[in-house]
């Protein structure tokens, strides 16, 4: 088949190297990254110099510019999407024989937008989906759904290990998709029930500042939704900000009053008072760069906030 590639991150990237492979890539289209992206928009451009493949860099003010590059590709039997930053109209999906292919880290049709995995993660879900589904004109993530796969999560799951799923997963998964409608044009795996839409919005590091009158529970799912990539989760010590890395449910052997983020314990582990009678052990934290342990808060009489 001719395949169009739209996007950016490393899982298009290894998608494309495997649609090298097996199909022909008439034509990609990429843009510029978040600079903690591992693959840039310098990485796609010298791509399609290597392979004599046309290339485009779209930005928001040359989409005329990108019909008219997509037009003259000439036939285009589905184009295939990862991460692509812009909405898609009718018109630029209609240049693509069968449509144009996105992969989505979200069980769809929850999980709709940004940040799908951390969110799930956040509302305690047992699992995360990944969806291959046709693009819909000018709408986000909705689509006849062509392939599907899970990864199974729980409240110690970090999300740094939904992104190590996603690095074999969605090229696979992407190259089901393509085989099945190779096959048969018309195959479609589900159609999306807009009743059960979630929509998800984004996150900002602001986001990751722990409320210590959470339970225990809702603050691990924090910490692991905020974590690497991410600049993790974070709280304050006598003024100055702690990066929480990995926590621990703890279960006292005695009943207790504190109030929240009351450092509890720094004998042999750090134990911290949260919301709903609960606490936490932190083990991993840092300031900034520099990894601390336990031994840096000396005394029960002081708290997190």
């Amino acid at each position: 088949m001719n395949i169009l590639i739209l996007g950016r991150t490393n899982w298009l990237f290894d998608t494309m190297l495997k649609i090298s492979s097996t199909h022909n890539i008439v034509g990609i289209i990429s843009a510029k990254s978040p600079t903690e992206y591992s693959i840039q928009l310098s990485d796609f451009k010298k791509f399609a110099k290597d392979k004599n493949i046309p290339f485009f860099e779209a930005k928001y003010n040359n989409k005329s510019e990108l019909k008219s590059f997509i037009k003259e590709l000439g036939c285009i039997d589905v184009g295939v999407s990862v991460n692509f930053p812009f909405i898609i109209g009718q018109d630029y999906i209609d240049l693509c024989g069968l449509g144009i292919l996105n992969a989505h880290g979200g069980d769809l049709p929850r999980y709709r937008g940004s940040a799908c995995q951390a969110w799930a993660i956040l509302n305690g879900e047992n699992r995360i989906g990944l969806s291959i589904h046709y693009m819909d004109a000018d709408k986000l993530d909705s689509g006849n759904i062509v392939a599907k796969s899970y990864l199974e999560i729980n409240s110690k799951t970090k999300i740094k290990e939904v992104y190590n799923w996603f690095d074999s997963e969605i090229p696979s998964l992407l190259m089901k998709a393509l085989d099945n409608i190779s096959k048969n044009p018309d195959f479609i795996l589900e159609q999306q029930d807009e009743s059960k839409a979630l929509r998800c919005f984004p996150r900002t590091p602001a986001d990751a500042r722990i409320d210590w009158s959470k339970s225990a529970l809702d603050i691990q799912r924090l910490v692991n939704a905020s974590g690497a990539p991410y600049d993790g989760a974070f709280t304050y010590y006598e003024n100055e900000k702690i990066f929480i890395i990995d926590v621990e449910l703890y279960k006292p052997s005695f009943s207790f009053n504190a109030t929240f983020g009351q450092i509890c314990s720094v004998d042999k582990d750090l134990i911290v008072a949260c919301g709903e009678g609960t606490m936490l052990k932190i083990n991993e934290l840092k300031k900034e760069n520099e990894f601390i342990n336990y031994n840096y808060f000396n005394s029960i009489r002081k708290k997190f906030n």
